[in-house]
């Protein structure tokens, strides 16, 4: 058995096999080629920040209100 491929699902409205599809096509890299990088991302840190900032206003805002019922 092939466990690269897998059949796609049966189409209700065909009584036809439907074709093996690959479930990737990953090329390997050559291990003799070198890699290089040429851009850089400097947008993910700020990214990441603002996520972590969010989430703690949430956090904040959340045990607020568990405070403001508790003295209700």
């Amino acid at each position: 058995m092939n466990h690269d491929t897998l059949p796609s699902p049966p189409s209700p409205s065909s009584s036809t096999i439907s074709p093996v599809f690959p479930l990737h096509d990953i090329k390997e890299p050559n291990s003799h080629k070198e890699i290089k990088v040429d851009e850089t991302y400097d947008y993910l840190p700020q990214g990441i920040c603002l996520i972590y900032h969010v989430c703690f206003h949430i956090q904040y805002i959340l045990k607020l209100f568990d405070f403001l019922q508790t003295i209700h």
